[in-house]
């Protein structure tokens, strides 16, 4: 009988135990609501590639990052990215895609990263290099608040361009403390004189060359003097024309002509080589140049040379 009793106590004990913890629990639950454990599943990180895994100092690599949310746990317009590259730099473009389905959006980022800084130079032949972890902000629907999912980027290796032997200190042929000594192909003491007497014989040539130009025979010379122009004759125009008359064959304008040196002829008081010319001007035949050269000939020595 006692046996029954103390069991009897035991469940009692055990479920007033039990509705205690029940009631606290509930308390928790209705005061702090916003405490609740956020949905599993919400924002997943599928993918963070850094390509090249190795490259030299100085090119460029490229970092990528996938990420798929829920949409009926997250609002896929405050998804956002916070990544530290440092001392990389990123300088591509950073969101590349958005696609969705009926119960997800997946997003895909890339930055392009370059780094010519002291700090990304390796130490030696190798160096590798890890990359601070980046930040996922989002929010979920409802009253759930932010979510954060943290990103660790793969490590990557940086290489040298040039091999640690190379830059050996026994291979350097000078240093900022001890300079070689100064050598010249020509030395400068005898060049510099020949220079300068060089600079004064031209000098001396240009003072002389305006002396020269500021004389007037001089610049009469340099300028050229204009020979003066004699007038023709009008006996010597009429010869001229008569001579151009009997080349072209023009029998009208050889009369006009032969009767204007007859004129001038006549005027001058050279009848017989006035009645000459006019014979040629009505003449049946043809007449040459050398009939009038004979007549210009003639014209002169009975004038004692002289034309006018």
């Amino acid at each position: 009988m006692r046996k029954l009793v103390v069991a009897l106590a035991g469940l009692v004990a055990a479920a007033i135990a039990g509705a205690a913890i029940g009631l606290v629990l509930e308390a928790g639950d209705s005061e702090s609501p916003r405490m609740a454990a956020a949905p599993r599943a919400s924002l997943t990180v599928v993918r963070a590639t850094i390509l090249p895994a190795v490259h030299l100092f100085g090119e460029p690599v490229v970092a990528e990052l996938v990420v798929v949310a829920s949409k009926a746990m997250v609002d896929p317009d405050t998804i956002r990215v916070r990544p530290d590259f440092t001392p990389y730099a990123p300088t591509g473009q950073r969101l590349l895609e958005r696609s969705e389905t009926p119960t997800s959006v997946r997003y895909r980022y890339r930055f392009t990263l370059n780094c010519l800084d002291e700090d990304c130079a390796p130490d030696a032949d190798r160096e590798m290099v890890e990359l601070s972890s980046a930040a996922v902000f989002y929010r979920f629907r409802g009253t759930q608040g932010p979510g954060t999912a943290i990103v660790d980027w793969p490590p990557f290796e940086v290489t040298a361009r040039v091999p640690t032997e190379a830059l050996s200190p026994e291979r350097w042929r000078a240093d900022v403390t001890s300079l070689p000594v100064v050598t010249y192909e020509r030395s400068p003491g005898p060049t510099s004189v020949i220079l300068l007497v060089g600079s004064i014989l031209l000098a001396l040539l240009g003072v002389a060359l305006a002396w020269w130009l500021a004389k007037p025979e001089a610049r009469a010379e340099v300028e050229g003097v204009d020979e003066p122009v004699v007038e023709a004759t009008p006996l010597e125009r009429a010869l001229r024309l008569a001579r151009e008359a009997t080349v072209d064959g023009d029998s009208p304008a050889r009369r006009k002509a032969f009767e204007r040196v007859a004129r001038e002829l006549g005027a001058r008081g050279l009848g017989d080589l006035a009645e000459r010319a006019r014979a040629l001007a009505w003449a049946s035949g043809a007449t040459t140049p050398v009939m009038v050269d004979e007549l210009e000939r003639e014209a002169l020595a009975a004038t004692n040379g002289s034309p006018a």
